[in-house]
């Protein structure tokens, strides 16, 4: 696993909002600069409550961006792929590629 998996592993493992998994999402703005965002809790479920909608609003034009999500137990690294929604957010956003976890040794990637 690369070091901005590990990364935003680190920051999903801080996420305290839910039970069952734990969603970490990081972006390599083109700058440089790393930014991060996880889910929030919202009764209601929707878009805005994502990490990825969350993240885009700190990046720009250009970034890459790196979703992990994590069993309850913080061993297993689950399906992260973004849905239809956060992906039209990002590529609206400019994002360059978005790499997200599948399992502990495969990982996905969206070319926008």
């Amino acid at each position: 696993m690369n070091k901005h998996f590990e990364l935003a592993k680190k920051y999903a493992l801080k996420d305290v909002v839910w039970k069952r998994y734990y969603f970490g999402a990081i972006g390599i703005r083109f700058d440089g600069r790393i930014v991060h965002a996880t889910n929030i809790r919202n009764p209601i479920r929707e878009l805005n409550c994502h990490a990825e909608t969350r993240l885009c609003k700190k990046l720009d034009k250009g970034s890459e961006v790196y979703l992990v999500r994590i069993n309850k137990c913080g061993k297993k690294l689950l399906l992260a792929r973004p849905c239809k929604g956060c992906q039209a957010k990002m590529r609206a956003k400019g994002v360059k590629v978005v790499y997200y976890s599948i399992s502990n040794n495969e990982f996905g990637q969206i070319e926008f």
